[in-house]
């Protein structure tokens, strides 16, 4: 089982902007808030449980609410 859902939701959100795993890296880099590709990647595939600062500050960086990034539509399914 993966070890979040918000990666899901970030992936989601990240995809829909355009944007790169780097690309996101960079806006959270922006927002003086230290965040790789690396463990972004991490994040998405559920290898690396999510902080909840990290929450927060995904939140401001695609302008949602911190509720949205745990409103995974099938969450049953996709987490096998």
């Amino acid at each position: 089982m993966k070890n979040n859902v918000v990666g899901i939701r970030i992936k989601e959100l990240r995809k829909s902007k355009g944007w790169t795993q780097s690309d996101l890296a960079t806006q959270c880099q922006l927002r003086d808030y230290e965040m790789s590709r690396e463990t972004i990647a991490k994040i998405e595939s559920g290898i690396r449980l999510i902080l909840d600062t990290d929450v927060v500050q995904f939140a401001l960086v695609f302008n949602v609410s911190i509720a949205e990034l745990f409103d995974v539509p099938n969450l049953k399914c996709r987490l096998k």
